[in-house]
């Protein structure tokens, strides 16, 4: 890793993230003489997907992953590796920002700011944990699925002991395999959806047969090692004095409203709970790209055309930050990102373009209609808003409890930043990443406005905290 960001010459492509979608942009363009520079926050390529261990371990990654993403990281990586004279990558680096009329970005780097002009700028930021609350979920031993995953894969650590997951989706199967790996022992999964909506949901997930068997094999794995999957149930709430000591779970109805009468309290530490995932869109926003809500997934995203150009000018957006739809798209969207930029520079026409990407698209096409089948069964429910009462923060960065919120409603407040500058929910550091969804989706609900009459919390800059000796450094 460069201790400076080295500013080149002349502007060429920036691409932020170093995943799946961002690595096969860089590739891409390589592979036609393009260099490119490569700028994400983590210690080191691969994305939240692949991510590796902090500490150096013979295998090269965690001994939790399996070897079908062992392979697709390493050969990835190794592809990365072969353009190192093409691509330059900046690892620990934050995006704090772009300026849409200058053509540049803003990134804190070793503690110093600097700022980096682009000819064409590829937005492959993914995505994060959409949160949920409910009573003690700011209890320590709670944690997203996601985040348990990295602790696991990145720390090597057991963030627990006896670990309960809830919520909904493909990935708690993955978590619970990979916990059990680790040592913890997995008391339950507990998916919020039926059964029976996953077995309607067949035709669309056969779409993907090696997905599909990758499902059966760990709901096979976790019935051998006896970790009871339970469809239909979810989070009530967890209690504890200074971590979790006792989790409390029921049956939910089809709208994901809790069963309280048939509610059931588990002793554990640790509960990992994902219910769903949020483009990651800051930068977009910040940019000025246009972006639309998109239901299956309950959130925005920005709106891009067939090569993954946003509605700005040289800029594009690939992989969760344009849709979840996870990492086997993300790595297709990259290099069709890619291959539009090629198509604007005019070293190909679009129909050669098209051509070349036509594999890439019926691929993409059977991936996503894979995906279609989960969101179907997976995307967050109205039943979700009633699990906080009226003392649970749903603010973690300003302390801002429901009650709050309720107060601020009664009085009037019809959209998400006028409720933001009546409460202070959402102007924290996270600027809403924590509480935004919830607060946007409640006060619609409250309110029974849509989603585009309540709005979206804007984005500001700096998109991360950054101390003033920094930009003082920066100018030197």
């Amino acid at each position: 890793m460069m201790n400076e960001i080295i500013v080149p010459s002349s502007p060429c492509p920036v691409i932020i993230g170093a995943g799946p979608a961002g690595i096969n942009a860089a590739i891409t363009l390589a592979e036609q003489g393009i260099e490119s520079i490569i700028v994400d926050e983590n210690p080191a390529p691969g994305g939240a997907i692949f991510r590796q261990p902090t500490k150096k371990i013979s295998l090269g990654f965690s001994p939790v992953i399996d070897n079908k993403s062992r392979q697709r990281a390493t050969r990835l990586l190794e592809n990365l590796e072969r353009y190192k004279d093409k691509i330059t990558v900046y690892n620990r680096a934050q995006v704090l920002g772009g300026l849409s009329e200058g053509d540049s970005i803003i990134v804190l780097h070793n503690n110093r700011v600097t700022e980096l002009h682009y000819s064409a700028l590829f937005i492959c930021t993914g995505c994060y944990e959409r949160s949920h609350p409910f009573p003690g979920w700011t209890l320590p031993g709670v944690m997203g699925v996601g985040g348990m995953q990295l602790q696991v894969k990145s720390n090597l650590v057991r963030p627990g002991h006896r670990v309960v997951i809830t919520g909904t989706g493909p990935l708690l199967l993955l978590a619970a395999k990979q916990f059990h790996d680790a040592g913890m022992e997995v008391v339950g999964v507990y998916e919020a959806g039926q059964k029976m909506d996953l077995y309607r949901e067949i035709p669309a997930l056969l779409a993907d047969i090696p997905l599909l068997f990758d499902g059966i094999k760990y709901l096979s794995y976790l019935k051998k090692q006896g970790i009871p999957v339970h469809y239909g149930w979810g989070i009530v709430g967890v209690r504890g004095v200074s971590e979790v000591s006792e989790i409390t779970v029921a049956p939910y109805d089809k709208d994901w409203q809790p069963l309280l009468n048939k509610q059931e309290v588990i002793n554990a530490d640790s509960l990992a709970v994902n219910y769903g995932f949020t483009s990651r869109t800051q930068l977009t926003q910040q940019l000025g790209c246009a972006h639309s809500y998109y239901h299956d997934r309950g959130g925005f995203k920005p709106d891009v055309d067939k090569w993954h150009r946003t509605s700005c000018e040289k800029i594009y957006a690939a992989g969760d930050v344009a849709g979840i739809y996870g990492s086997y798209v993300a790595e297709v969207e990259g290099k069709i990102s890619a291959y539009g930029h090629l198509v604007d520079l005019g070293q190909i026409n679009d129909k050669e373009a098209n051509l070349l990407c036509a594999s890439l698209r019926n691929n993409l096409k059977r991936l996503i209609k894979f995906q279609h089948g989960f969101s179907k069964l997976s995307s967050p429910k109205e039943g979700l808003l009633s699990l906080p009462d009226k003392n649970t923060v749903i603010c973690r960065c300003e302390n801002v409890t429901l009650d709050k919120i309720d107060n601020a409603i009664a009085t009037g407040i019809g959209d998400v930043t006028k409720l933001k500058m009546a409460t202070r929910a959402g102007m924290g550091d996270c600027q809403g990443k924590s509480c935004g969804d919830f607060c946007r989706n409640y006060l619609a609900k409250q309110t029974q406005r849509s989603q585009q009459q309540i709005g979206k919390l804007n984005a500001r800059f700096p998109l991360a905290p950054v101390t003033f000796a920094a930009f003082a450094a920066g100018e030197k």
